[in-house]
């Protein structure tokens, strides 16, 4: 016959066992979740930076159509508006899967409203000041966002 102890021992050494397999299943699945959502975030992070290289030519323009150099065609504005709605949206999905950006998100997308606003009212030289400092302003705040995705990046990836 067994005694309490040997069968309490071999209880022990199942449940052990048990609880280590459990436990490296839900280890497994983790750290698959976290390379998965690492993947993700830096297509995200390469779409987001490829739409702001879009803007940036973009916004390049305007600035010859701000100094007089250029006219605005509706062409123009219709590129705009897409490269920043495309920009928008790679920044929204930024914001949806890395947790802490949705104030810096918030400030970025007013600044990028402002833009289209101010983008119909381009006339001449002398009345583009409130475009080129609602793009000034825009800038500085898609920098700062970008900043904020890296730090929150890191320290996602890191469990803080």
């Amino acid at each position: 016959m067994i005694g309490w102890s040997t069968a309490r021992t071999t209880v022990v050494a199942i449940a052990l066992s048990v609880g280590g397999f459990v436990a490296g299943i839900f280890t497994d699945d983790f750290v698959d979740f976290r390379s998965d959502n690492r993947q993700l975030l830096e297509e995200d992070i390469s779409q987001f930076r490829q739409s702001a290289s879009a803007v940036d030519a973009i916004l390049i323009e305007f600035a010859k159509v701000a100094a007089g150099e250029e006219t605005a065609t509706p062409d123009k504005l219709d590129k705009l508006r897409l490269d920043l709605v495309t920009f928008q949206r790679s920044a929204q999905n930024l914001a949806f899967r890395v947790p802490g950006l949705t104030a810096s998100y918030e400030n970025l997308e007013n600044s990028m409203l402002s833009v289209i606003d101010e983008s119909t009212k381009v006339s001449s030289p002398l009345h583009n000041k409130k475009f080129v400092q609602t793009v000034a302003s825009f800038v500085a705040d898609a920098e700062d966002f970008e900043a904020h995705v890296i730090r929150e990046q890191r320290r996602y990836f890191r469990g803080w």
